[in-house]
């Protein structure tokens, strides 16, 4: 069991030999440039579930790459409503929203019992600035990012919540699948009501849609774990 609320014994993390490498900001690299990215990497964090790794409104100071278990982004309204913007897997970056203001716009909570590798984004940027192979890298998951960001507004947008689920699904499948896991059966991280905090429906609505979904036989669920039984149709009913 993962110790909640403080860093774990600060051994060096070695990105050579990362099995979540291809995901991480190292991905491409070759072996020289990773050993000179991995000497960034200051501290691996262990998170406990339900514990904040970033505050909205902190000094933006570091990003992180996600080791294990899975993270969510809430922004909190005027009027103290909390709103889910994301959710993070492992081998996904973390923090990045902070890098235009200087501050965290967004707390990132962890889901489960989780871990991070912390990687300073100042000595970062001076790698990146005489290392054009780790530039290009750091080009990219700030594009992930931002593609990320414009599906969540696709989601919010014009679909319907049978459009916004299938998709959602077909996201979640599409992301194990990257991570060498299954791509058709997996399991949720997250409860029926952060999906509709991220979808923007209620959680009587998710599960009506979950419901709906499953009668038609595109999908199985018991407990948390999902099985995509109709690939084809579901992505018919995302409307993609």
């Amino acid at each position: 069991m993962l110790s909640e609320g403080h860093d774990s014994a600060r051994q060096r993390t070695h990105c050579v030999a990362c099995n979540l490498r291809r995901l991480c900001l190292p991905g491409g690299l070759a072996d020289q440039d990773t050993l000179a990215f991995e000497t960034l990497v200051t501290v691996q964090r262990r998170i406990g579930r339900g514990t904040a790794l970033v505050s909205a409104g902190e000094p933006f100071s570091s990003v992180y790459a996600t080791r294990l278990g899975s993270f969510k982004a809430v922004l909190l309204s005027e009027s103290g409503h909390e709103q889910i913007t994301g959710f993070y897997m492992t081998g996904e970056m973390i923090g990045l929203d902070g890098i235009d203001t200087g501050v965290h716009q967004a707390t990132i909570v962890a889901m489960e019992e989780s871990e991070v590798c912390s990687i300073p984004f100042a000595a970062l940027q001076r790698l990146a600035a005489i290392n054009p192979h780790v530039q290009r890298q750091l080009h990219r998951a700030l594009s992930r990012e931002l593609g990320l960001y414009q599906g969540v507004m696709l989601l919010l947008g014009t679909m319907t919540a049978e459009q916004k689920m299938a998709t959602f699904i077909l996201s979640l499948s599409k992301r194990f699948a990257l991570r060498g896991f299954s791509g058709a059966q997996f399991s949720f991280r997250m409860s029926r009501a952060e999906i509709g905090s991220f979808l923007g429906i209620t959680v009587e609505t998710v599960s009506r849609t979950l419901t709906r979904i499953q009668e038609r036989g595109l999908i199985n669920i018991r407990a948390r774990e999902l099985t995509i039984l109709d690939l084809p149709n579901l992505r018919k009913s995302s409307g993609r």
